[in-house]
């Protein structure tokens, strides 16, 4: 669409791969000339190619990372698991799931997918059986088929995947834990709580920007979610399924994490 004077050779218009698998991706089949590599069309053409190609890198403001990540951050070789992985990322509401996932995509590659757009696109459809203000429980449950459904067919056609989000219980994701499914729950000591709780509002969109942010906490509410996240400890230890409780430094704690 940007060189419409340009034209697909005939072993393109075969049903080669275009234009990423040859570099002779032009050629004149009419009396307008096409662009080449030595035109200004022709060569941001090639950069862009050969950039995807892994042969070179964008310039400018594309190289410090943007939408692709920063290139200096360290990869894992996604060939060492036999390249496929599904991560499933759980706990209580403003742990820093997103965020958790956010870091680990950066840092392996592996997309994720939050199930808060799951949920929401399920009732913007009007295919849900409960609300956005439904019990987080009640959700979990009607979305479990889905989650697994996802994960399953994940792992059949070898793709990696990194879903989180309060929608993950432990019950329900222990049976799924292998080689090439990993789970972890995140949550909060009660020392943090009553240290940093007033933190929880200040970060909560540090990746997405929350429609209805979180009102400051009082000291009972406070109490009420430290008892929350102790209940999910139990049961992710009950489950078998491994469970952080940040304690006092969340960016270290989390970075030992991933």
């Amino acid at each position: 669409r940007a060189f419409p004077t340009a034209r697909r050779s005939k072993r393109c218009r075969r049903g080669t791969r275009w234009p990423f698998d040859t570099p002779a991706i032009w050629e004149k089949t009419s009396n307008k000339k096409a662009p080449g590599k030595g035109s200004v069309q022709g060569k941001i053409l090639f950069k862009a190619v050969f950039a995807l190609r892994g042969k070179t890198s964008f310039p400018g403001k594309w190289a410090s990372g943007g939408l692709f990540g920063s290139p200096d951050a360290p990869k894992k070789d996604l060939t060492e698991r036999g390249g496929k992985m599904v991560v499933l990322i759980g706990g209580e509401s403003h742990v820093g799931k997103t965020l958790f996932a956010h870091r680990l995509m950066l840092r392996t590659g592996i997309p994720y997918t939050s199930l808060d757009h799951l949920k929401m696109g399920l009732i913007r459809a009007g295919k849900a059986c409960f609300t956005a203000l439904s019990p987080d429980e009640q959700i979990a449950r009607e979305m479990w088929g889905i989650v697994k459904g996802m994960a399953e067919t994940c792992l059949e056609n070898g793709q990696d995947i990194i879903l989180e989000g309060c929608y993950l219980l432990p019950e329900d994701v222990a049976p799924l834990q292998g080689p090439h499914t990993q789970a972890l729950f995140l949550t909060f000591s009660d020392r943090y709580l009553a240290s940093s709780a007033h933190l929880l509002r200040s970060m909560e969109n540090v990746i997405e920007r929350r429609k209805f942010p979180m009102p400051p906490q009082t000291p009972e509410q406070v109490r009420r979610t430290a008892l929350r996240h102790a209940a999910l400890r139990r049961r992710c230890e009950a489950a078998g399924v491994p469970c952080v409780a940040i304690a006092s430094d969340y960016e270290k704690e989390t970075e030992e994490a991933l």
